[in-house]
């Protein structure tokens, strides 16, 4: 069986979720509009295709971070109150307790190289 590295993993998830609230006017519905419909993707295939969106994201979002056009610290007109800097700070902080958790859960597993 093949193993998927953890990071890649969280940064499907959280990647997208802040693309999406920094581009939108509003935020999905709570709680149905922030988890998947099912547990996990179907086959390897949904799953690496999941990975491969996130990786596109993600760079996508770096790509605005490293944009000397963007300011990090304007409020963001679809919430109040919060900037670009904010959400990505919300994401280092989201990120590293979730890794935490799959590094736990690896070492539980004895998948840890």
């Amino acid at each position: 069986m093949e193993t998927f590295a953890a990071p890649a993993a969280q940064e499907v998830i959280i990647a997208g979720l802040l693309s999406a609230l920094i581009a939108t006017e509003r935020s999905p519905e709570f709680p149905t509009g922030y988890w998947p419909e099912k547990p996990a993707p179907p086959d390897e295939k949904a799953w690496n295709q999941s990975v491969d969106g996130f990786r596109a994201e993600f760079k996508a979002l770096m790509a605005m971070v490293n944009d000397p056009a963007v300011n990090l610290v304007t409020e963001l007109a679809h919430a109040e109150g919060q900037t670009i800097l904010r959400k990505l700070l919300m994401l280092a902080d989201h990120n590293s307790y979730h890794l935490g958790q799959m590094v736990v859960v690896r070492r539980l597993l004895g998948a840890w190289d």
